[in-house]
């Protein structure tokens, strides 16, 4: 989980230190206006840091158990645990 930490903070530094030219590049792509792209990329690295947010701090649950006999003395419980990447393209 730690490398994984590490790149989404890697990519929020990236967004922000380059958020002008990427919403610059976003704005010629899309035709849309200057200032809608650079809300658009606001709103990329603001959802990395929520992601690395919610990474260390959501660990999971206890799921409730001694509710019959079968599940007497039993302890459960869930775990998050990311499968890999998720790409989203717009098409509107």
């Amino acid at each position: 989980m730690l490398k994984r930490l590490q790149i989404l903070e890697n990519l929020q530094k990236l967004i922000l230190d380059n958020a002008e030219s990427l919403a610059l590049e976003a704005a010629r792509e899309g035709g849309k206006p200057l200032l809608d792209s650079k809300v658009e990329i606001a709103r990329a690295a603001d959802s990395i840091r929520v992601c690395i947010e919610t990474m260390r701090t959501d660990a999971g649950r206890e799921v409730p158990m001694n509710l019959n006999a079968s599940s007497s003395n039993k302890l459960a419980m869930t775990r998050r645990e990311p499968i890999g990447p998720v790409v989203a393209i717009d098409c509107i």
